[in-house]
């Protein structure tokens, strides 16, 4: 594993990297970034091991805190912070399956919310914390920018409140995630990630909404969303006929464990444009629905 230590400078990190030993860390300095997304994907990308762990000079882990991260890790959860995004691990493949942080977020904020919806997004758990000691220090990011790019990219009910949820759970994203040219290896389809019900989060109303959310995908005035084994196939369908237009469905076939009954009953009413276990009533717009 890589032990990676964030920080603008060596001065700054010398406790972290004094709390960590007798372990091997090092220094990844973040002096002259824009984003803090940029900075952690190029830490991600400087790691020689699959697994990497992240820890801001603000933190103070102990070897303890490390082995209890690496448990989960080896557990399945797909990422791991036991203090939010300042202290946090996981395998690369993460990145390979998720996509690199979003460097669209120039400074620092909302970037994590955005990529733990990402999680969601591909049916992977995680684990949020703040078990860790961490000492408050005044961020050194510009936060002026961030929200409104998190408004751009993604649509609640209330943006004041983005981890409320209305009466359908739903909420919209409205930008594709864009692609970076970073090399960090082939993919391995033999690394299994638990799914987002195994999500842990320290805070009840966040935990709440990871776990119950939909989240539909917009881009160019076509809805997208992936079904899992966690979908609500009623709160879909009423999306459906609520939009009134294109939606492009994908089922995860993977997750549903070979129990398909359920999930080939909704695709052949879909395909025929008849609501889920009701012939009676017609979907307003046959969606383009399929299996991956």
């Amino acid at each position: 594993m890589d032990i990676i230590i964030i920080t603008h400078d060596i001065e700054n990190g010398i406790e972290t990297k004094n709390s960590l030993l007798p372990l091997n860390s090092r220094f990844f300095i973040g002096k002259n970034y824009e984003s803090f997304s940029k900075l952690v994907n190029h830490a991600i990308v400087s790691a020689e091991n699959e697994i990497v762990i992240i820890c801001s000079y603000k933190v103070r882990p102990t070897p303890n805190d490390i082995n209890r991260m690496l448990n989960y890790i080896n557990e399945g959860y797909g990422f791991v912070a036991l203090y939010r995004f300042a202290f946090f691990g996981c395998k690369k493949e993460l990145f390979r399956r998720v996509g690199f942080m979003d460097e669209r977020f120039i400074g620092g904020q909302y970037e994590d919310d955005d990529f733990y919806r990402r999680l969601v997004l591909n049916n992977i758990s995680y684990i949020e914390e703040e078990s860790v000691k961490y000492i408050p220090k005044p961020t050194l990011w510009n936060t002026s920018y961030t929200q409104k790019i998190f408004q751009e990219k993604w649509k609640h009910k209330n943006i004041n409140y983005i981890y409320e949820l209305d009466g359908n759970n739903t909420i919209y994203k409205l930008l594709p995630e864009k692609n970076y040219d970073y090399n960090i290896g082939e993919s391995d389809k033999n690394i299994i990630f638990k799914d987002r019900t195994y999500t842990r989060s320290f805070n009840k109303r966040r935990d709440y909404f990871f776990k119950n959310v939909i989240i539909l995908e917009n881009y160019n005035n076509t809805f997208e969303v992936i079904i899992n084994k966690n979908t609500n196939l009623f709160d879909i369908q009423n999306e459906i006929i609520k939009i009134n237009k294109k939606i492009c469905i994908k089922i995860d076939k993977k997750s549903f464990n070979n129990n398909l009954k359920e999930i080939n009953t909704f695709y052949k009413c879909m395909k025929k444009g008849y609501c889920y276990k009701d012939s009676s009533k017609k979907i307003p717009i046959i969606p383009n629905i399929k299996y991956f």
